[in-house]
């Protein structure tokens, strides 16, 4: 027997993107509480047993009706069973949306910091879980053993393996739960499938990066389980990406054409940071250049960490330590035989020089 499973976890419903202008933010918002019926579309098309939510479903302990109507819109729509574990940032109290708004009977909420099971004998499974009270939580597993009866044992839990107070999950919890699938949230950044012990676990990431520290493709997993194996397909869910790109304009005729060179293969739907680095002689006015561009991507920013071209010989015939310095490398330069060894001659130079004149070379 085994059970499929859609793995979710940390959407932040609702967070303020409050490095976007407020129009932009809005969308994003908007687009978010899209992303809940993407999931319901891609859990029933999957023929998904259970849906893990495992916590930060929402960015904090209260939400815009916009978004706890299109949040109990979407779980009305899910076929299979949805788990939720409230997190730190959604952590259920009196005054949450878990607290007061009427979820459909396909969906139970882990309320308590005490170990919660539900068993689903149709699937010849059971789930555990458990929920943050406040906005941390030391180890809610503690002395936590699932029972051993030959049913698959799923757990749909936020928390920090090996980290930090966010509810720690150690080794020693991994290989006493008996748990078979351990489906967790907090870390926004996707890992692979682990294990410890007979324990199989996973981070999904989130589904929609929220700045430039989560960039590129994320999503969710679907998984399929059974007693001793787990199978995880990672699916992309957002539509837009935040993406980082460093480019160095010293070969390029401007700082236009070099960020040219990026922008014309990136997505236009993406939020784009482009970091000019190397030596230009042109005047940089990110603002306008910002204004020029901005059509290539849905959200751009302009980072400047050039250097104005030098020339880096200058002080070649100087009787002096730089001087000396600069003949042995000028002749190395000469012998080089191939264009990486002169690109490494080249970097040497500046950096050496950079550490003479107490400057910082990037």
């Amino acid at each position: 027997m085994s059970v499929k499973f859609l793995h979710c976890a940390d959407l932040h419903l609702d967070s303020p993107f409050d490095s976007l202008p407020e129009y932009k933010a809005s969308c994003m918002r908007r687009e978010m509480r899209e992303l809940l019926n993407f999931i319901a579309d891609l859990a029933n098309s999957r023929r998904a047993d259970i849906v893990f939510l495992s916590g930060d479903l929402l960015d904090s302990t209260v939400s815009y009706y916009e978004t706890s109507d299109a949040l109990i819109e979407a779980l009305e729509r899910i076929d299979g069973k949805v788990f939720i574990s409230p997190g730190n940032h959604d952590y259920f109290c009196s005054m949450s949306p878990y607290a007061y708004l009427d979820f459909p009977e396909n969906v139970h909420i882990f309320k308590s910091q005490t170990v919660e099971c539900v068993e689903l004998p149709e699937l010849g499974c059971r789930v555990y879980g458990a929920a943050f009270i406040q906005n941390d939580s030391a180890s809610l597993l503690n002395a936590f053993t699932a029972e051993d009866d030959g049913m698959i044992n799923l757990m749909c839990i936020h928390g920090n393996v090996n980290g930090d107070s966010y509810n720690r999950i150690t080794g020693a919890n991994m290989l006493s739960s008996g748990i078979d699938y351990m489906a967790l949230g907090h870390i926004h950044a996707r890992s692979e499938l682990s294990k410890a012990g007979d324990t199989f676990f996973a981070y999904p990431g989130c589904p929609q990066g929220r700045g430039f520290d989560e960039t590129g493709d994320k999503g969710v997993y679907f998984g399929e389980v059974s007693k001793g194996d787990v199978r995880l397909e990672f699916i992309p869910t957002c539509r837009r990406r935040y993406m980082e790109y460093t480019v160095d304009v010293t070969d390029f005729p401007s700082v236009k054409e070099a960020a040219l060179s990026v922008l014309a293969s990136a997505a236009s739907e993406d939020i784009i940071r482009i970091v000019f680095t190397g030596e230009t002689d042109e005047e940089i006015n990110l603002t306008a250049l910002c204004d020029e561009l901005a059509d290539y991507a849905f959200h751009l920013v302009l980072k400047n960490k050039t250097h104005h071209r030098r020339d880096l010989w200058e002080g070649l015939s100087e009787d002096t330590l730089k001087g000396s310095f600069l003949r042995l490398m000028h002749r190395r330069l000469d012998a080089a035989e191939t264009e990486d060894e002169r690109a490494t001659v080249m970097a040497a130079v500046r950096y050496a020089l950079a550490a003479m004149e107490n400057r910082e070379e990037s």
